[in-house]
């Protein structure tokens, strides 16, 4: 492998870290999405010895645990909204070197260099580490649980507890990985042939004690604090938003539900939270066909290149297209890669990365689908697209190399 292929690796990744920085301070301090909002106030409120709370006041569960607390530490240590937002761009770049590093294992230098290129070039990774939310920090992290998975060192022990710290804090940031959890455990168990039985077992009973000692610390607090021992508070509207009456296949979070808006106004979080869930269960119940139809678009909007966004005015045609001619290149090279599975067969790696990508959208779309919950997935489609064009000019060097 080159050497100059790691500078520029490092190269890319230094100017993202830098246009991020500059794009930071032309943001300024000022918040655009209420989700933003809301993860910047419970860490302000945590610092400031006011508890896990939007208003300072009143309990919360409705946002998890994990990026609200990973931001109060560095707000703690006189980070503003500027410096976080650096800090996002920073933890893209790291994960451009780590997809990088990976391919580079697996690949020939062409691959190594297209999967942080492919980063650089799909803007909505950028645009969205401008903004406070967890999909920069979940994306590295999942980039670093394949990472684990993926290489034959450290030992069974020492992957269990990794694993355990990494999938924990993955799940207490977003809450849907907890689906991811069972393909790590079961690719643990079967694919790390190079372990005895006993060690891939008590890797996974590891990993799954760790998870549920941290979840489990979450869960004893809501207990203790609401009344409830519930991941979060905000599943109940969630699950609303997707199944509804007019809900449709890409308007999530925008759907109007108004028409279940509770007569009882004294409702607590909790309260609340089982009203709306039972909302949407009953919708499901009564209108079981619909309810499958839009299932089975909302699992295709997974692929999709644009969501109808709630907030209107961070949406316009010329977005639009640049995700549309970003994304779909990516989503087509990996369709393709699909399609030629018989001729040149995928690599463990290769099957890894596509169970997770392609599981959660059928994870999500019981809830709703959108183009930023994808983005963390949208890493492990790099990779994969960089593995299958590095095996394509593998090949094509080595027919020129033949018939030459």
């Amino acid at each position: 492998m080159p050497k100059w292929t790691v500078v520029v690796a490092l190269a890319l990744s230094g100017l993202i870290v830098l246009a991020g920085a500059a794009y930071s301070v032309k943001l300024g301090n000022t918040l655009r999405f209420v989700d933003e909002k809301d993860y910047y106030a419970i860490a302000q409120n945590l610092v400031h010895g006011h508890g896990y709370s939007l208003d300072g006041v009143t309990p919360t569960a409705f946002r998890p645990p994990g990026y609200p607390l990973f931001l109060a530490v560095f707000i703690a240590l006189g980070a503003n909204v500027v410096v976080l937002r650096i800090l996002n761009f920073v933890m893209l770049a790291a994960s451009m070197l780590l997809l990088y590093r990976l391919v580079r294992r697996r690949s020939n230098w062409i691959g190594a260099v297209a999967a942080p290129v492919m980063c650089a070039g799909y803007v909505v990774l950028f645009y969205t580490a401008g903004t406070l939310y967890p999909q920069t920090l979940a994306g590295l992290l999942l980039v670093l649980v394949v990472t684990v998975l993926a290489t034959r060192r450290p030992g069974w022990f020492t992957s269990g507890l990794l694993l355990g710290v990494l999938c924990a804090w993955l799940a207490t940031s977003v809450v849907h990985f907890l689906f991811s959890l069972t393909v790590v455990a079961v690719w643990l168990l079967v694919a790390r042939r190079e372990w005895h039985l006993g060690a891939r077992v008590g890797s996974v009973a590891i990993m799954a004690a760790v998870v549920a000692l941290i979840v489990g610390l979450w869960l004893v607090r809501n207990q203790r604090v609401l009344g409830a021992p519930i991941l979060t508070t905000g599943g109940g509207i969630t699950l609303l938003y997707g199944n509804s009456e007019k809900a449709g296949w890409n308007s999530g979070a925008s759907t109007d539900i108004s028409a279940y808006v509770p007569k009882d106004s004294g409702l607590n979080e909790v309260e609340l939270d089982a009203y709306y869930q039972r909302q949407a269960i009953d919708f499901i119940r009564h209108n079981k066909g619909r309810a499958i139809r839009l299932y089975a678009l909302k699992v295709l909007n997974w692929f999709n290149y644009r969501n109808d966004l709630a907030q209107k005015s961070e949406s316009s045609r010329a977005r639009d297209l640049l995700m549309l001619v970003t994304y779909a290149p990516l989503l087509l090279l990996f369709i393709a890669r699909l399609l030629l599975a018989g001729r040149m067969r995928l690599s463990r790696l290769e099957v890894l990365l596509t169970i997770l990508y392609v599981s959660n959208a059928f994870a999500y779309a019981v809830w709703f689908t959108r183009v930023r919950f994808r983005l963390p997935y949208d890493l492990l489609l790099i990779a994969v697209v960089a593995l299958f064009i590095g095996n394509l000019a593998g090949a094509r060097r080595r027919t020129i190399q033949t018939t030459g």
